[in-house]
């Protein structure tokens, strides 16, 4: 009869504490949301009397592949977009994937880009390593001079070998 209690009890305290648990978390899946920065395509700015050219381009300074028309946030980390002029563009430029990148000839010069075609020639590279040079201790030998006590076999030849009870060592 007392056991039967106990175990009621631990059951009890099992389902509120789950019951506990399952509140705290819709709790905070409904609050969650509260401080979250709101979706950035629906902010409306209110910005000064000039209106910005038609070729700006808005971009962030951290992200500069987010380039968009009109000024706003930076959807991944919510800075304000920087106006940024369009280059004109031929039509390989228009041409250019996102995972290419497109210099002008000044930002090529600034960089010091170099452009050569692709050819095969062999390669050497010095590479400058830190290690330790040891011997392999199952391959020395010690030769000594016949005298008593002297091992003639050596059956454990190396550290951290295994032996059983009864085994031979020397």
């Amino acid at each position: 009869m007392n056991i039967e209690k106990t175990v009621r009890g631990r059951g009890a305290r099992t389902i509120l504490t789950f019951v506990i648990i399952a509140a705290a978390f819709a709790l905070g899946y409904l609050l969650g949301g509260k401080g979250a920065p709101s979706d950035p395509a629906l902010h409306t700015h209110q910005h000064a009397a000039h209106e910005p050219e038609a070729d700006t381009v808005w971009t962030c300074s951290m992200h500069p592949q987010i380039r968009l028309p009109q000024p706003g946030k930076c959807p991944i980390c919510f800075m304000d977009l920087i106006p940024a002029q369009r280059e004109q563009r031929g039509a390989e430029m228009e041409a250019v994937s996102l995972r290419q990148i497109a210099l002008s000839q000044d930002a090529r010069k600034q960089a010091e880009v170099l452009v050569e075609p692709v050819s095969r020639r062999p390669v050497s590279v010095e590479t400058r390593l830190l290690g330790k040079v040891d011997y392999d201790e199952t391959r020395v030998s010690t030769i000594t001079t016949r005298m008593a006590g002297r091992i003639d076999k050596l059956y454990v030849d190396y550290t951290g070998s295994t032996v059983t009870r009864g085994q031979p060592m020397a």
